[in-house]
């Protein structure tokens, strides 16, 4: 009976000093993600789906180094963003044939920003943006949009923004 005691005690010991150990170092202490800044660059060309065509993207935890691959003759389109009321994690989407006509750009985000985008800035011509999730559901916003609590929050498959008179 002593015995099976002291095992029951050591074996407590030992898995609290396990336990204490996974926390300490584990999930629970982890630092945040750094934020990170792309830049995508789109053509007035459309690929063979009808999209524009990307001519260059890029990431970095330094906005300065994702805009390199911009020139300067560039026009921004919009901005997403990770996270509701235009914070964290950006892109900056620039068109290489100037700002949004009524047809626009469209495209389909890599995997990555299809399951984080939760809100979009327009800028110059570009004030709408038409958005399809996963499911094929499709919704028409004016820009500024927080997506907030509609079926778009960390689910958009594809999108084209727009000018709307």
């Amino acid at each position: 009976m002593f015995r099976s005691t002291l095992t029951r005690r050591v074996g407590s010991v030992v898995a609290a000093a396990v336990v204490a150990s996974l926390l300490s170092t584990g999930v629970a202490g982890a630092a945040p993600a750094p934020t990170r800044f792309c830049s995508v660059l789109l053509g007035s060309e459309k690929d063979a789906a009808g999209q524009s065509v990307v001519l260059a993207e890029k990431c970095s935890t330094s906005r300065a180094i994702a805009a390199a691959v911009v020139p300067a003759a560039s026009t921004k389109l919009m901005t997403w963003y990770a996270d509701a009321g235009w914070k964290g994690t950006s892109a900056d989407i620039y068109g290489s044939a100037g700002t949004c006509d009524s047809e626009g750009y469209s495209y389909t985000p890599n995997y990555v920003w299809q399951l984080q985008m939760s809100s979009i800035k327009g800028y110059g011509n570009c004030n709408r943006v038409w958005l399809q999730d996963h499911g094929g559901s499709n919704g028409i916003y004016a820009l500024p949009f927080s997506f907030g609590a509609t079926r778009y929050n960390d689910d958009v498959a594809w999108l084209n923004v727009y000018h709307q008179s």
